[in-house]
């Protein structure tokens, strides 16, 4: 049986990719949150500002109605974990824009809106 499962972390690099391809000058970075590490540097990253629910890519860069645009990237079935979705609350709040992107497909429509603001 072959398996037609893409992991986040495969999604984010075809999304990424393409990023870098289509608008290359834009300001946009991803904050390496996840991930397995060991106690002593999860310590010292959380002392160094590292917090539990950050979208995978932000891009700072404001469009007509928003400051900027976060993305956080998802396989069909992955879920935001209560972190994430809090942090989906704050940055609405404070009128940046924030998406769920489950495919590549999405990732780019979502990004080119933004651009251009439709």
């Amino acid at each position: 049986m072959i398996q037609n499962k893409q992991s986040e972390s495969s999604l984010q690099i075809s999304c990424v990719k393409w990023l870098q391809f289509q608008y290359s000058s834009l300001v946009w970075f991803h904050v390496p949150n996840g991930g397995k590490r060991n106690i002593r540097e999860a310590v010292r990253f959380k002392r160094e500002g590292v917090k539990a629910g950050i979208a995978d890519l932000i891009l700072l860069r404001p469009n007509k109605t928003k400051h900027g645009l976060c993305i956080e990237l998802k396989t069909k079935i992955g879920k935001q974990s209560p972190e994430q979705k809090e942090f989906q609350k704050q940055t609405e709040f404070w009128n940046y824009q924030y998406k769920v992107c489950r495919n590549l497909d999405e990732f780019m429509k979502t990004v080119n809106d933004y651009i251009f603001d439709i």
